[in-house]
């Protein structure tokens, strides 16, 4: 029994690291790639907000806040959203017309006109 409890914890612990590898590659990867400009419209923004506190007490409570802006590229009408920091987040509103800077899915800069 103790053997098939081990081996689980080896197996759940191997996936998890896999996918841990996979992710950093994957954004080092995105990294490498040249910055890509595109005109775009700003059509939606939105917080998201994940509680990991479980079933802890009040104080303990700890929180994850992704900022994200939904672009619409002019070129296409295709819209794509992306993850941006806060102090950005704050700098751009909807309706704002200007050049994205990205690379496949990572959110560089954004210049308004």
């Amino acid at each position: 029994m103790d053997f098939v409890i081990l081996g689980l914890i080896i197996i759940s612990g191997s996936f998890i690291l896999v996918m841990v590898i996979k992710s950093v590659s994957n954004i080092k990867r995105k990294k490498n790639l040249p910055l890509t400009a595109s005109d775009v419209i700003v059509v939606a923004k939105r917080i998201k907000a994940k509680d990991y506190s479980g079933h802890h007490r009040d104080y303990t409570r700890s929180f994850t806040t992704n900022y994200l802006i939904t672009f619409q590229f002019l070129e296409n009408n295709s819209r794509q959203e992306l993850r941006v920091k806060e102090r950005e987040y704050g700098l751009i509103a909807e309706g704002d017309e200007g050049t994205l800077w990205h690379q496949e899915g990572l959110f560089n800069k954004f210049d308004r006109k």
